[in-house]
């Protein structure tokens, strides 16, 4: 890793973007960035020049700052010294299912929230690719003759639908769409429509809706054609990286049930 970035785990992402707590995440990153060794001073030169970096008041400051503390992210040792936790350490407040992590430039994007929304955006769609590739891998090892498809040299692209992410975080669709659409805003996620072109004339588009297995809702005309309308393509600027202090924590811990005879749920 580059002098100058960490990488953030992604469930970390999930739990701010549940919480909605983005500003706050934003102020712990950004005394991680000052804390040589954890530590970190909160003096007057600090507070003010966090404020203007981020254009919001001393109250909302001091506010973010005692969120932080209820939820055990940073902790008081002195009237104005503070150690910030560990990623490492959060897994005992902040529940923790993967190894993967996004990688953080350690200078805060001009929009925190969007950074933070395509970074799980792009986790799930790279779950969802790989779920994808296996199973049509495995239909290519029942087939006879069939070709493996080479991933390495396909555009990387990824498609997930609303109702997917929704699902993933246990949100509305609608929310899930807000998200989605704040993502592309910020830059970090770019969004590509997919039409099929179905070769049918116009005047049978609504039999064709009606008596087709096809999605209704998905056909659409453009300058007179039928179309079906896909899920978008998306592709991101994200980098995702895998934790290996968070994956020994997950061997150890399964080791250890092992040894106590654990059976799980």
């Amino acid at each position: 890793m580059k002098p100058g970035y960490f990488v953030i785990p992604i469930d970390i992402c999930i739990w701010v973007v549940k919480n909605m707590a983005y500003s706050k995440l934003q102020l712990y990153l950004y005394l991680k960035t000052n804390s040589p060794k954890g530590f970190c001073i909160i003096d007057n030169n600090l507070v003010i020049k966090y404020c203007e970096l981020v254009n919001i008041s001393k109250s909302s400051f001091y506010n973010h700052m005692n969120f932080l503390i209820k939820s055990k992210l940073i902790y008081k040792i002195s009237d104005n010294g503070v150690i910030v936790q560990a990623f490492i350490k959060l897994f005992k407040f902040i529940p923790f299912t993967t190894n993967k992590g996004v990688v953080f430039e350690e200078v805060l994007p001009s929009d925190f929230k969007g950074f933070i929304i395509a970074s799980i955006i792009t986790y799930y769609g790279s779950l969802k690719k790989k779920a994808e590739r296996k199973k049509e891998l495995k239909r290519g090892n029942c087939i006879i003759g069939k070709k493996r498809t080479n991933y390495r040299s396909t555009i990387p692209f990824f498609t997930l639908e609303h109702t997917y992410l929704a699902k993933c975080l246990n949100i509305s669709k609608a929310s899930a769409q807000k998200l989605r659409i704040h993502a592309c805003k910020s830059g970090f996620i770019t969004s590509k429509h997919c039409f099929i072109r179905i070769e049918i004339d116009k005047a049978q588009l609504n039999n064709y809706r009606k008596y087709s297995a096809i999605n209704p809702f998905s056909l659409i005309l453009i300058k007179g054609k039928v179309f079906q309308q896909e899920s978008d393509k998306l592709t991101s600027s994200i980098t995702l990286r895998k934790l290996f202090k968070i994956k020994y924590h997950f061997y150890s811990k399964n080791r250890y049930q092992l040894k106590k005879g654990y059976k799980g749920n």
